[in-house]
């Protein structure tokens, strides 16, 4: 195997990671920015003066299991960009690449800590990534699915070893379970009451979603989808714990709410910076996705995909409906944030066909400046995700006009 190549800025050696879309400036930018948490931050370096930064290791010490051929292959050519450890528990099509959050919040060149809200957190990649780059996370989410999922990521960012042995205890109580014996979540003890515990209810919800996503186990039993759900959370939490604890974390707080990103709820001025992606339209429908976990968790399919921005009607509706959510969504971003601070919105445009696209990025331009925003810059990068339905995702940053 080749050796990377290595640099060298200010008498600083380094070498970069197999990333595109990556320049000069952005490079020169993190090592002026970050100083001596870069092996912790660094979205872009393998290498610092000889020592391996932490997306790099923890990226390569991951071992990829129980995945198709297919996807293995994916995984191991984006592992970088994907992120691993927390971010890895659960499938979630459709999230941001924790590569591009940790980018953007490093591009800011924000060294203290500061407020990080993402009104529409889904999986909750930005809260993550602002928490490893030692930021306060605010988010919300319009499902409780969203807010269950980031809710029990950030909590097990704060866990070691031991609360996996725990967590592998709970499963095998279950593991000779023909079906789920949950009728819904009410049945289960109360989320929060440990990280081990969390991990049982997400290996639960995720196996109510199992057999549509893996049809060689389809109609296998309820134990035996636990016990293999829960090895690769094992072994992506196992690397992670193990990586961390060689680096030098300090991590902010979080609080996360089920929530209408079109209200408010959080104090006036109280946010540093918004990180968000919207809805792409219904490129994916994910009240219909997630129908049975919805209903798992007391939540009616039909009345939060009736809420969510972009997915009622024809398209010519939907996009009147993707346009309306995103001017309140902006009043509510203009309200938190304090006064000439940034939003980053993640967006892409919708195809249609071939020559036929919704520009989702000029109605977001516009919602957003008709809420006092400026547009400061618009970057392109490529998605290299699993089964994307969109090449690009265009990222827009705004400054709110004082």
């Amino acid at each position: 195997m080749q050796k990377p190549e290595s640099y060298i800025y200010k008498e600083i050696e380094y070498e970069l990671l197999p990333i595109s879309d990556v320049t000069e400036n952005d490079i020169q930018r993190e090592i002026n920015h970050l100083g001596e948490k870069i092996l912790e931050r660094t979205a872009l370096f393998s290498r610092i003066n000889g020592k391996e930064s932490y997306i790099s290791k923890l990226a390569n010490n991951t071992p990829v299991v129980n995945m198709a051929k297919k996807k293995i292959k994916y995984f191991k050519q984006n592992r970088y960009i994907i992120g691993q450890g927390v971010h890895s528990i659960f499938p979630y099509q459709g999230k941001s690449k924790p590569w591009l959050v940790k980018f953007l919040l490093n591009s800011l060149g924000s060294f203290e800590k500061i407020n990080v809200f993402d009104p529409m957190c889904g999986s909750g990649t930005t809260l993550i990534e602002s928490i490893l780059g030692g930021h306060n996370a605010y988010g919300t989410d319009i499902s409780a699915f969203g807010q269950i999922l980031s809710t029990i990521k950030l909590n097990a960012l704060k866990g070691d070893k031991n609360d996996i042995v725990e967590f592998n205890k709970i499963i095998s109580r279950y593991s000779s379970y023909e079906i789920n014996p949950f009728k819904n979540i009410n049945d289960m003890e109360r989320l929060g009451e440990s990280i081990p515990y969390d991990l049982f209810i997400l290996t639960v919800i995720n196996s109510i979603g199992y057999n549509k996503r893996r049809s060689k186990y389809h109609n296998s039993k309820f134990g035996e989808q636990l016990q293999f759900i829960s090895q690769q959370t094992s072994n992506f939490l196992n690397c992670y714990y193990e990586t961390r604890d060689k680096y030098n974390f300090n991590f902010g707080d979080f609080q996360v709410f089920k929530f209408d990103a079109r209200k408010i709820i959080f104090k006036q001025n109280s946010m540093d910076l918004v990180v968000t992606s919207p809805p792409y339209l219904d490129t994916i429908d994910y009240p219909v996705r997630d129908n049975e976990i919805l209903h798992f968790l007391n939540e009616n399919p039909i009345g939060i995909r009736s809420q969510v921005i972009g997915t009622q009607g024809t398209l010519h509706n939907k996009i009147i409906s993707f346009f309306q959510g995103m001017i309140k969504v902006a009043e509510n971003i203009s309200n938190v944030l304090k006064p000439d601070s940034k939003a980053i919105i993640i967006v892409g445009n919708y195809s249609i066909s071939e020559n036929k696209r919704v520009l989702l990025t000029h109605l977001t331009e516009t919602a957003m400046i008709m809420s006092g925003f400026s547009l400061e810059k618009t970057r392109k990068f490529k998605l290299n995700g699993y089964n994307n339905f969109m090449e690009t995702e265009i990222v827009q940053t705004y400054r709110l006009i004082e």
